[in-house]
């Protein structure tokens, strides 16, 4: 074939395809263009000079000749990245740019950084060096040129003898105390200052010899915080002197002074008269002695204030109380109903005051007090909860985990109140259930066992560390007090052929839920209650040997020494308090509230026990708030994080009132009518 026209044919072909597709033949040639804009990673000052470094875009199609470094009015070029511009004056900030040529023109500018240009600063002047017990304080004067760049620190070196490596200690300004030093050695110090450039040399040198008996410099007194009966010293040591290692603040009025030593700053004084003046100063003593007053400052302590805080439960029902009405004695009872049952001679049958993890608590009888508290009537007052069999069991309110059972056999028919909805390591309880026949007209009642029904727990399977626990009732079969009646012999209920007839009154306080809490009237539900986690014991939290006292910072665990309320815990957070107070005020900021505010709560919150058995696992008498501790971490001098970490279990002191909710959420992924509930 001629090649001629082979030729030919591949020049046909390639124009019939780009024919084809709508393209021209000037689509065919390469299109040229400015380089595209360069983009500056990081610029870097330098003494009088920025180093600029960049990544460079597109070429536009062609080489680029070279980038231009652009800060003011001033450049510098080159073939590749960084660049840098000379001539510039340090501490001045300047904008950068970066361009970049071709043949075929100059690009757009980069975006701008800013760079201001510094060296090292200029020597520190010294002025003198004070002798103190192994330490020295080291005066001076700040350069006369900072190089551009803010001074970040200065540091101080002492040196004895060429052999020796020199001691050191930094600081943000004079004088700055040098410590470890060697008593009676003669020390060479000098000191060099420090930016974002890098250091100074050192300046010129002072000589100063450590000696051991020397007075500590007087403390410098800074602020006053007082409250209506102390008030908290904070100081500052003396950077000159011997080394102080205790101090003496003291507050006085009218020639009378009080006087508090400590370690540290601050110190409160304690034991003073409210509404009063005080003068306070600080002496620091060191082992030649004690130094001179610091100088002097006055405040008042306030007027006593009382800040309440909620009350105790423990405190609450021991409150005297009398219904506005007579007991009023019942004709009928209703499923859930609260009643008091007594003899004709009002005995009231109540639940005893002495708890045990496996016999419960004892079925006794009692009068009221001669002043009766809302006491006398939660411990008398029980709940008829309508069983599986018709009947009524009896619940106490003020434990209502707790489910009247006898003793087993009719040898041991005493009656008794065990645990029948918690985790309990007792075996065989259960609960009785009684018919109620009231007389018409007498209102007197008898209540005669039917049937007894044991409970048992299944332990589920454990998952995040919990283990979750069901309650399950199967009836008895071998229960021997079916036919017997409740019958009172002496302070004792017991089942017997024989029945004491009772009254049984309405109770006078109003234990209900609330109508707003069941605003649709729905109607009590028959689920079962959903399972109930093991909670953990007060040996795992509490104590020396508990998780608390173990996490804590040695910084507070002077307040968690002891569980619940203690003297010595409060006089550690008293301090530390105090201590918060002065920080926040080194911080430019303030506690939102006194300090006797924290205290009052910390003081309530400890005071709190269990005083009903309606939580699985609680132990009635138990610390619900074992630990409240004060912290004050801190990100610099300027930023403090004052906070109260409270430890509580979770609890309420009192009857939670859950088995009487209608209709309590259920468990998901089921229809509500066959979900467990919390009960």
């Amino acid at each position: 074939m001629d090649l001629r026209i082979s030729v030919v044919k591949r020049v046909v072909a390639v124009f019939s395809i780009s024919a084809a597709m709508g393209l021209s033949n000037v689509a065919l040639s390469a299109v040229t263009t400015v380089p595209g804009a360069p983009t500056i990673g990081a610029a870097t000052a330098g003494n009088g000079s920025a180093s600029i470094g960049f990544t460079a875009g597109s070429n536009g199609g062609v080489k680029i000749i070279e980038f231009t470094a652009t800060c003011l009015d001033l450049t510098a070029s080159g073939s590749k990245s960084p660049l840098t511009v000379l001539g510039l004056t340090n501490g001045t900030a300047y904008s950068c740019t970066v361009t970049a040529r071709s043949s075929k023109g100059l690009s757009a500018a980069s975006s701008p950084v800013w760079v201001t240009p510094a060296t090292v600063p200029g020597l520190p002047l010294i002025g003198s060096a004070t002798a103190g017990n192994a330490r020295a304080s080291i005066a001076f004067t700040a350069p006369s040129s900072n190089g551009g760049a803010i001074i970040s620190s200065y540091t101080a070196s002492c040196l004895a003898g060429a052999t020796t490596a020199p001691v050191t200690a930094t600081g943000t300004g004079s004088p700055i105390t040098v410590s470890n030093l060697t008593n009676d050695a003669a020390y060479s110090c000098r000191v060099k200052a420090t930016n974002g450039a890098g250091s100074s040399a050192y300046s010129n040198v002072v000589k100063v010899t450590p000696k051991v008996n020397t007075l500590p410099g007087a403390p410098t007194l800074n602020s006053l915080s007082p409250n209506s009966v102390q008030i908290s010293v904070a100081f500052a040591e003396a950077s000159t002197g011997g080394i102080a290692t205790r101090f003496k603040a003291t507050c006085t009025t009218g020639g009378n002074g009080t006087s508090v030593e400590g370690s540290s700053s601050p110190i409160v004084v304690s034991g003073l008269s409210s509404a009063t003046g005080y003068s306070c100063t600080v002496m620091a003593l060191s082992s030649a002695g004690w130094s001179g007053a610091s100088n002097s400052s006055s405040t008042t302590t306030l007027a006593p204030v009382t800040y309440s805080t909620p009350a105790n439960f423990a405190d609450a029902v021991a409150r005297t109380y009398s219904p506005t009405s007579a007991l009023s004695a019942v004709g009928t009872v209703t499923n859930r109903g609260y009643y008091m049952l007594a003899d004709s001679t009002s005995k009231y049958l109540s639940i005893g005051s002495t708890y045990s993890p496996t016999s419960g608590y004892a079925v006794k009888s009692a009068a009221f007090d001669l002043t009766p508290t809302y006491s006398d009537y939660l411990i008398k007052t029980l709940q008829l909860v309508t069983a599986a069999d018709g009947n009524y069991r009896i619940d106490s309110y003020l434990h209502p985990n707790y489910s009247i059972d006898w003793g087993g056999s009719k040898a041991t028919s005493t009656l008794k109140f065990v645990n029948n909805f918690g985790k309990t390591s007792a075996t065989g309880n259960g609960y009785v259930t009684f018919a109620v026949t009231i007389d018409a007209t007498t209102k007197m009642a008898t209540l005669q066992a039917k049937n007894r029904y044991k409970y048992s727990v299944t332990e589920g399977e454990t998952a995040k560390g919990s283990t979750p626990y069901t309650g399950t009732y199967t009836e008895d079969s071998s229960f021997a007090g079916k036919g017997l009646s409740v019958k009172l012999v002496g302070t004792a209920f017991a089942l017997n052929e024989k029945a004491t007839s009772f009254y049984l009154y309405a109770t006078p306080l109003s234990l209900g839920v609330p109508s707003f809490m069941n605003p649709q009237s729905k109607d009590f539900v028959t689920n079962g209650a959903a399972p109930f986690l093991t909670k953990v014991t007060t040996a795992d939290i509490e104590g020396k040997d508990g998780s608390i006292y173990k996490q804590v910072n040695a910084t507070y665990r002077s307040q968690v020494a002891s569980a619940g309320a203690n003297a010595n815990t409060k006089a550690a957070a008293i301090t530390m308090l105090s201590r918060i107070s002065a920080s926040m005020k080194k911080c430019g900021e303030t506690l939102r509230y006194s300090t006797d505010v924290y205290l009052a709560y910390r003081d309530a919150a400890l005071a709190t026990k269990l005083v009903s058995d309606s939580i699985a696992d609680g132990t009635p008498g138990q610390n619900l708030v074992p630990y409240v501790y004060f912290t004050n971490e801190q990100e610099s001098s300027t930023k403090c994080h004052p906070f109260m970490v409270v430890v509580s279990y979770g609890n309420q002191a009192s009857p939670n009132g859950l088995k009487d909710v209608p209709h309590p959420p259920g468990s998901g992924g089921v229809d509500y009518v066959d979900a467990t509930v919390t009960r």
